[in-house]
């Protein structure tokens, strides 16, 4: 329920009808409705991941070198997904809300955003699954679950909102694949 609630409250508040009705009523939040956003998922996700840590797993399999060697790998390759996303992609900066746009709030479609749409979604779904692997127990399968179907579901919500922002859109979203890239093109 945790990781529901958060997803949930996170995509409320990503929202375009939360992001007019705070400019035209609320005009001091909307100039740091980034910032309050990416606290209150900070905020958020930590107290989700705070209260799975306290409850009891049931474990599926037996550890293994092999087991944990791969969902390790998992992990680290969904962090460096990250970091690189922030590196060459997105002002890590201007993502967080500390400071303002320096591109207009044109589409960003450089660093790893040239191979898919969504490389934090990318990063954030290797770390979910490469944990699971790792740990494999229930409560890493209920947060990888939560996380895959949001990613998936949030991320159509996400698109439509996008077309609206950006007039281009629909031309990278033509040439450049959703979440996992396409390493043969």
């Amino acid at each position: 329920m945790a990781w529901l609630s958060y997803v949930s409250l996170h995509s409320l508040f990503a929202t375009l009808t939360l992001k007019n009705f705070l400019k035209e009523n609320v005009k001091p939040l909307f100039y740091y409705h980034r910032l309050l956003y990416n606290l209150f998922a900070v905020a958020s996700f930590s107290i989700a991941f705070s209260f799975q840590l306290q409850l009891e797993p049931y474990y599926f399999l037996e550890n293994s070198l092999f087991k944990t060697i791969f969902g390790y790998t998992g992990i680290v390759s969904g962090i460096l997904v990250i970091v690189f996303t922030f590196v060459y992609s997105y002002p890590l900066l201007e993502f967080a809300g500390l400071e303002p746009s320096k591109q207009g709030g044109a589409l960003l479609t450089r660093g790893l955003s040239k191979k898919v749409r969504h490389p934090l979604y990318l990063g954030v779904f290797l770390i979910c699954w490469g944990g699971f692997i790792a740990y494999t127990h229930s409560l890493t399968l209920v947060q990888a679950i939560v996380f895959t179907i949001y990613i998936f579901l949030g991320l159509k919500l996400e698109e439509k909102k996008l077309l609206l922002e950006h007039n281009d859109y629909s031309e990278y979203k033509q040439r450049t694949p959703f979440i996992f890239p396409d390493f043969f093109k």
